[in-house]
């Protein structure tokens, strides 16, 4: 009888010990494997070293730099792993360094927001994405744990009202990467693209007649663009520039994009004998018209027109430069040239003119 009780006895201790150690490994495997993830955010311009440097393609004030900058990381299985807003104090263009302890040996998505307090945004049928339309408080909703909603920033969309509208104040940036976290801590550089096509014009009067510039268009520009790039694809061209060379573009709303300001309004903005005149920036959507761009003068009330064949597309992130020049010598004809700077710090070779 007692060794019965003493074979139940053992038997029981048995049986504990081994479910004690299966709990173990179970508890092990669904522990959660976590490493440090730092993250470097820099504008598209300057994510790669540059051999030389143009100022038109720098960023030319603070609204072309990063002012705020959120960082969503999204796991396999789409679930939020982090959702931080940082605001440096000073704007940036780049080396804005972040740590975040995530899940290691897994492929992750990387949002990058910047500026998103000045974006407003919609849906393709117009709705707004928040009640008040404002980006800010759509993104500021998505908590770690939640499911991302990648299917419905995708068919967001940033529209420009009226013919002469276009972006102002700081400009929308985004970006979303796809990284391997290994078994390790690690780091990744990554970039931002600017959501905008900026044009430059400058007017050099070399003639001996009082100008002045009355009027301003460019031809075939969009109404709307994805907030996000969409069917995007990078490549560094020979000089290591790295340029947009595949994109999609929102169906084809385009118009014609007329300048306006105060002084052009009134009676126009003079143009000195022997200066050249720079206009604001002018900050418009990117497109993909199936008709030449082109854009028009109208110098003392008298229209002067400029095709761009050789501009096939116009991807975000593009700095278009036109220098426009009235010799001294003929009929006030306006000679041009214009250049095509994918934002960055290198300019394409000479002879690019279009």
């Amino acid at each position: 009888m007692g060794r019965s009780v003493y074979v139940v006895v053992w038997v029981c201790l048995a049986l504990l010990a081994s479910g004690c150690r299966r709990s173990a490994d179970v508890s092990a495997e669904e522990q959660p494997f976590l490493v440090n993830l730092d993250l470097n955010v820099a504008l598209s311009d300057i994510a790669i070293p540059r051999s030389r440097v143009s100022s038109d393609a720098a960023p030319a004030n603070d609204d072309e730099k990063m002012q705020t900058l959120r960082i969503i990381v999204v796991r396999p299985d789409g679930t939020v792993e982090a959702n931080r807003f940082v605001k440096p104090s000073v704007a940036l263009v780049y080396d804005r360094q972040e740590r975040f302890k995530v899940v290691g040996r897994e492929k992750k998505r990387v949002y990058l927001f910047v500026n998103e307090g000045n974006t407003m945004v919609e849906t393709m049928d117009g709705t707004p994405v928040s009640a008040g339309g404002k980006l800010s408080e759509y993104l500021t909703a998505i908590g770690v744990g939640d499911s991302f909603p990648a299917d419905v920033l995708a068919s967001l969309v940033i529209r420009l009202e009226g013919d002469s509208s276009q972006l102002s104040g700081a400009l929308p940036m985004n970006e979303s990467h796809e990284i391997e976290v290994g078994a390790t801590d690690c780091s990744f550089e990554l970039f931002v693209t600017r959501a905008a096509v900026k044009f430059t014009y400058r007017i050099t009067n070399q003639s001996e007649r009082k100008l002045v510039l009355t009027g301003l268009a460019i031809d075939r520009m969009a109404r709307r663009e994805y907030y996000l790039p969409h069917g995007t694809v990078y490549a560094d061209n020979e000089d290591g520039i790295r340029e947009i060379v595949q994109y999609d573009a929102v169906p084809a709303d385009y118009y014609t994009f007329v300048y306006a300001d105060d002084a052009i309004s009134d009676a126009g903005i003079a143009l000195p004998h022997g200066k050249t005149v720079e206009l604001p920036a002018i900050y418009l959507l990117e497109g993909k018209s199936a008709e030449p761009y082109a854009t028009s003068l109208s110098i003392n009330g008298i229209e002067q027109r400029k095709a761009f064949p050789s501009l096939p597309q116009l991807p975000r992130n593009t700095h278009v430069v036109v220098n426009a020049r009235i010799p001294r010598y003929g009929n006030g004809a306006v000679e041009w040239q214009v250049d095509v700077v994918p934002y960055d710090e290198v300019l394409l070779e000479p002879g690019f003119g279009i």
